[in-house]
């Protein structure tokens, strides 16, 4: 019997990552593999609302699918770099995979840092989607702009490390400032994070709306800033790793905070889009005026003729922007609300007429019994 049972056990395939305190792999299998298929589940959900429920699709979702292209790509080239023993102690891994394995990472850096930028971009995109005022536009194009210079900016300070010939060796130790230049992408990740979240948040003080309201945007839009905590987390794992004498295993934490990290801002962007947290927030976002819409009181005719047209104009210009740049399916669409207290008397009015014709009625019967009269004393004369 026990000879059967450690048959039975030497026929079970060994697992595909393992975890151990000398072999970390499966930390960053599975933080890799589960944050991947969320983000594609996000995408997908992303997909379905612009085709179904809210479309058209502009440059937010392409700028979102792009990202998620990238994030994909890097999460298949953190499955080869764990492949060849990244996440295992440095002695039992050769040579010759040790130089793979840093230069697999050495391509994953750009392409973390072009995925997470990207979804920056997205937002702001989306941000331009449903802000008309062209004040607030120039400010978001500006951060759009920041945004791609700090993202280029960062790749060339990851990339352009200390031996030139060969800049993916990181593990040797002559590179001691690779911890400075992380500092440096990690701030510049921070600040860009805070700014999108405070750029929103200026566009509603403005607005009359309902706090209650307000507060359901700001947490639209909120959903970043956990990204701020992973980016900390993740410079202090990496600190680690490159104090270590034994960065394979050292780095397992780090990568898996660096995949987290990444995964969670592809997910992050399709979330104000995938809630109804935008949907009476629309169209104050460009602070349309709604007496325009409903008309007001003149004391010509011809104005009141014209005012239904002006009217007409303005619904359908606050209808352009809340159908074509609606995130959600709009279900409270504007009402034309045309004024009609010039075109019929007013109550005031009304009772004076009344008045007036009641008196005329008086005087026109006084004047006919008057004439009766008259007419009855002088056939008795004659």
């Amino acid at each position: 019997m026990a000879g059967a049972r450690v048959r039975q056990a030497n026929n079970v395939a060994p697992p595909a990552a393992a975890i151990t305190p000398l072999n970390h792999e499966g930390l960053i299998v599975v933080a890799n593999a589960l944050g991947l298929v969320l983000a594609l589940l996000a995408i997908v959900v992303r997909v379905y609302i612009r085709k179904r429920i809210s479309p058209p699709s502009k440059k937010d979702d392409a700028a979102a699918w792009i990202a998620t292209c990238l994030g994909a790509l890097q999460a298949v080239l953190v499955f080869w770099q764990v492949n060849k023993g990244f996440g295992k102690t440095i002695n039992d891994i050769s040579r010759e995979d040790i130089v793979k394995v840093q230069k697999i990472g050495y391509a994953t850096d750009p392409l973390f840092i072009a995925t997470v930028y990207t979804t920056k971009c997205s937002l702001i995109f989306l941000l331009l989607r449903i802000t008309p005022n062209e004040k607030h536009q120039q400010l978001l194009r500006l951060g759009l702009g920041a945004c791609v210079v700090l993202a280029i900016v960062s790749v060339i300070v990851i990339l352009t490390r200390c031996k030139i010939s060969e800049p993916w060796q990181q593990y040797n130790g002559e590179c001691g400032d690779m911890f400075a230049r992380w500092q440096a992408v990690a701030a510049f990740d921070v600040a860009t994070e805070l700014v999108i979240f405070m750029v929103p948040v200026s566009f509603l003080f403005g607005l009359q709306m309902k706090i209650k309201q307000k507060g359901k945007v700001v947490l639209a839009f909120a959903t970043r800033l956990p990204l701020i905590a992973l980016i900390l987390l993740r410079l202090y794992a990496l600190r680690t790793q490159l104090d270590s004498a034994n960065p394979t295993l050292a780095g397992a934490l780090a990568a898996v905070w660096t995949q987290v990290g990444l995964h969670y801002a592809l997910i992050a962007t399709t979330l104000p889009c995938g809630t109804p947290f935008l949907n009476r927030a629309i169209t104050n976002f460009g602070t349309i005026d709604l007496d325009a819409m409903t008309g007001t009181q003149h004391s010509s005719a011809r104005r009141t003729n014209e005012e239904p047209t002006r009217n007409k104009k303005a619904v359908e210009s606050a209808t352009l922007v809340t159908a074509d740049d609606d995130l959600f399916e709009v279900k409270n669409k504007p009402e034309v609300r045309t004024s009609v207290r010039c075109s019929r008397p007013s109550d005031e009015s009304s009772e004076s007429q009344q008045a007036i014709t009641k008196a005329d009625r008086d005087s026109t019967d006084s004047h006919i019994e008057l004439e009766h009269t008259t007419s009855e004393r002088t056939e008795i004369e004659g």
